[in-house]
């Protein structure tokens, strides 16, 4: 190959990158660490909303962990769709990643879980979760809450100082719900 093939094949793979990622700064699949019923105790920073707080440093990655995810856990692998560890806090990177809780709810008989975090050009984020129908298809009308400790890139939240003047939604095009972002520990 000739170095215009190569600059111009570069090129083209540049623009195609760019076509593909969208608008997004910052995308993240996150990794779940553990998932738990229900929503934690004396805390529920976002009200009825969903909540992503996010442990910033090593030592709140160790709280948020010791304060949601009990011991008696039983191990777990694929999607987090019952209680369970999926992962190990020892396994993060705290460098290039953080830990994050997302408390959210899904339907009685239809598990979800957070499957993606992104940060738009403007800045704001966007959460996605993923899930399962239940038997037949059919999903009930109760609301359950559920909460899970993941592993996040760095690039899918804003910085520290900025986290909590920044917008979040859920990825809803018809009907975006809020969602709280915070750092955690609460504030």
């Amino acid at each position: 190959m000739t170095r215009t093939s190569v600059l111009r094949a570069a090129a083209v793979s540049a623009v195609a990158a760019l076509a593909l990622g969208g608008c997004s700064s910052g995308t993240d699949e996150p990794r779940t660490l553990a998932r738990v019923d229900d929503w934690r105790q004396g805390a529920r920073p976002g009200g009825d909303s969903p909540s992503l707080e996010v442990a910033y440093d090593a030592t709140s990655a160790q709280r948020l962990w010791d304060e949601n995810v009990p011991s008696a856990l039983p191990d777990r692998e694929g999607d987090p769709t019952e209680e369970g560890r999926y992962g190990d806090l020892a396994d993060v990177d705290v460098d290039d990643q953080v830990v994050a809780l997302w408390s959210g709810d899904q339907s009685g008989g239809c598990a979800q879980w957070l499957s993606g975090v992104s940060r738009e050009e403007a800045g704001a984020v966007v959460v996605s979760e993923d899930g399962e129908a239940g038997p037949g298809d059919a999903c009930s009308d109760v609301r359950v809450l559920y909460r899970t400790v993941v592993v996040l890139d760095r690039s899918a939240v804003p910085d520290e100082a900025t986290v909590a003047t920044t917008d979040a939604t859920d990825d809803d095009p018809s009907f975006p719900r809020p969602v709280h972002l915070t750092a955690y520990p609460t504030r």
